[in-house]
């Protein structure tokens, strides 16, 4: 690729934390750029980025028709001909680029991460890998079969009005999710799979992406089955606590008093709280011991709470 052509993946957005100079307005601490992280193989040079707080070209970028120079918290260098794999991580912010020496991580401290991959990918004509969580893969398949559903990929499918309804819904429900807490997304995309694979199943699909839905599902399913078997496992134990407490054991309310304290809650601070409180008391607690609150809500029913 030449240097115009390379130039049209750079601007203002390229960067994240500094400045960007082009070939046609390169500063002078060029200069001291190229002696510490450069070398005298530059040929062309396309665009310098400094990072440095002081611009004085201790830390940066150097982007060349050939190779790429910088240096941030690592100091690194390579050739677009040696580049082997390009990598994106979303739910880490992460960037990652593979040579056939070295791995190189980016993150957005310095230059934008998707650009920088983007522009990596034009010049090496290497299709992108995204590394993503499992649900992350349900957000992310659903779409691709829907889209080869609608532009007849698979044999033989006539779609009815309630099908062509169906997809126009999945579409609306994966906007949705993206809008609601952490927590909520995961619950709702494990949902969202079990529906998708009904109705890819009802019109009897197959295909790779649908075997990778089906993996996941069988995921989820064992996951949220092992978290029951634990629920159910601290709810017995609670039981044998409480009937031991209601029996008159001794010990056992010192016992209760004990765990409390050990789990940071202070009895003393739950009085004489309002209910809006209260609830955000037990939300905090949640979210500091990985709990759902729908297993302490749960929990509380149990023991009439």
């Amino acid at each position: 690729m030449n240097k115009e052509q390379i130039l049209t993946f750079l601007n203002n957005d390229f960067v994240t934390n500094g400045v960007i100079y082009f070939n046609d307005n390169i500063p002078s601490q060029i200069g001291n750029a190229i002696y510490l992280y450069g070398d005298s193989d530059i040929l062309e040079l396309v665009a310098f980025i400094d990072n440095s707080k002081e611009l004085d070209g201790s830390k940066g970028m150097i982007i060349t028709t050939n190779k790429v120079y910088f240096q941030f918290d690592i100091k690194g260098c390579f050739k677009y001909d040696n580049i082997t794999k390009l990598e994106l991580e979303n739910s880490k912010s992460l960037a990652y680029i593979t040579t056939d020496i070295c791995k190189y991580c980016f993150d957005n401290s310095f230059i934008n991460k998707n650009k920088f991959i983007e522009l990596l990918a034009a010049i090496t004509d290497l299709d992108v890998k995204m590394i993503l969580t499992s649900h992350e893969k349900v957000a992310y398949y659903i779409p691709i079969i829907l889209e080869d559903i609608i532009n007849d990929e698979y044999e033989d499918i006539i779609l009815t009005n309630q099908d062509q309804q169906k997809i126009k819904d999945f579409y609306h429900d994966l906007e949705l999710i993206k809008k609601l807490d952490p927590e909520n997304q995961l619950l709702e995309l494990e949902l969202l799979c079990n529906q998708a694979l009904d109705f890819f199943n009802a019109l009897d699909l197959d295909s790779e992406e649908i075997d990778v839905l089906l993996e996941l599902q069988k995921e989820f399913n064992d996951k949220n089955k092992q978290d029951e078997q634990m629920f159910e496992g601290a709810e017995k134990y609670y039981d044998d606590m409480i009937h031991r407490y209601q029996e008159g054991n001794p010990d056992t309310l010192n016992l209760i008093k004990g765990m409390m304290k050990a789990l940071g809650i202070n009895e003393e601070e739950l009085k004489g709280k309002s209910p809006a409180e209260l609830n955000q008391y037990i939300e905090d607690l949640c979210t500091k011991f990985g709990v759902s609150k729908s297993q302490i809500e749960k929990l509380s029913k149990k023991f009439n709470l």
